[in-house]
């Protein structure tokens, strides 16, 4: 039953990522660990951008869908229950609109870490198919034995990887110019 239910969301998931024409450049990962194995967690995402829909501009729909569902709602963080002190902000860096999410958690789990016991090194797996996600670099060992996982020495503390979701920027609008206009009216 279990294994039904997770392929049911990573279906859905998958049904979403390839439905929306909001996306993102890139996404940079940071895990700092307490010597409990708590911690906190940072999420940036790199030039957050519209693609056209069936050759239509539906960059307005993306930012308001960008607003309501992840930096107001709870989209950005709904894969990593059990984050407290979740905190989000959207910013320009380098010319390009960008967002950050950090929570703290209790548990390696709620990061997508895992550590089989203290001795063990820390993991993370990265599941390109479902995800979408290539990855791009990391602090720590990505891609032993063929395998699409990404380990760290069980001494390290802060734990980083970067992963390409889209390369292809044809056609690609960034959503800055509506983020500024947004951020006048806040003010």
């Amino acid at each position: 039953m279990k294994k039904i239910y997770t392929a049911f969301l990573l279906l859905a998931l998958l049904t979403f990522l390839l439905n929306s024409c909001l996306n993102v450049e890139r996404k940079e990962y940071t895990v700092k660990l307490n010597p409990d194995n708590s911690g906190s967690m940072t999420i940036k995402y790199v030039n957050i951008i519209s693609t056209e829909e069936e050759e239509k501009d539906v960059s307005m729909k993306d930012f308001a869908t960008l607003i309501t569902d992840y930096y107001e709602g709870d989209k950005a963080t709904e894969s990593f229950v059990g984050a407290t002190n979740i905190d989000k902000r959207l910013f320009e860096e380098n010319g390009v609109l960008c967002a950050e999410v950090k929570f703290d958690f209790d548990t390696l789990g709620t990061s997508n870490i895992f550590q089989y016991d203290k001795k063990s090194p820390y993991m993370a797996a990265l599941n390109e198919k479902f995800d979408s996600e290539a990855f791009e670099w990391t602090n720590g060992e990505y891609g032993l034995s063929g395998l699409n996982l990404i380990f760290w020495n069980n001494s390290i503390n802060e734990l980083k990887w970067k992963t390409t979701v889209t390369t292809d920027l044809t056609g690609a609008q960034s959503l800055l110019k509506k983020y500024n206009s947004w951020k006048n009216e806040q003010e």
